[in-house]
């Protein structure tokens, strides 16, 4: 279900800005060419989620600190994007990054080449934070 009429393009454009503010990101253009190449649906999604804002309790899981803009173009699969990307890059758990990846592409159709994007996309707005990632954000471009 959309949850506002923001279309893919402010998605786009906002990696753009993070790409023309972050000279040290290689191959930008390339994966702009990419994101044109995509439509992933505009749903309810929680805005930021990672690893770093779930918490267990009681066997059940709490998703915190949501981030909700009716502005922001939003996606269930740019939440898997980030979340794959903090399971990998937080906090280094390549088995729990498979069977997440296989879960997205299995169980909710994800399409891997879709969701290989939107993480190297997400990286790229993690690493205008933390400096330590743009090899990150770099090598995810390469390999696409």
């Amino acid at each position: 279900i959309s949850t506002n009429k923001v279309n893919f393009n402010s998605y786009i454009e906002r990696i753009q800005s993070y790409l023309n503010i972050n000279s040290a990101i290689k191959n930008g253009d390339k994966l702009i060419k990419l994101l044109n190449n995509i439509n992933p649906p505009n749903t309810f999604n929680h805005g930021d989620f990672s690893t770093h804002n779930q918490i267990e309790y009681n066997n059940k899981l709490y998703l915190i600190d949501p981030i909700y803009s009716e502005d922001l173009y939003q996606s269930y699969i740019i939440d898997a994007a980030k979340h794959l990307f903090s399971v990998l890059y937080y906090d280094l758990n390549t088995n729990l990054y498979n069977a997440c990846y296989n879960e997205y592409t299995s169980k909710l159709n994800i399409d891997p080449t879709e969701l290989d994007v939107l993480i190297a996309c997400e990286s790229i707005r993690v690493s205008n934070r933390k400096k330590q990632l743009i090899d990150i954000s770099n090598n995810l471009i390469d390999t696409l």
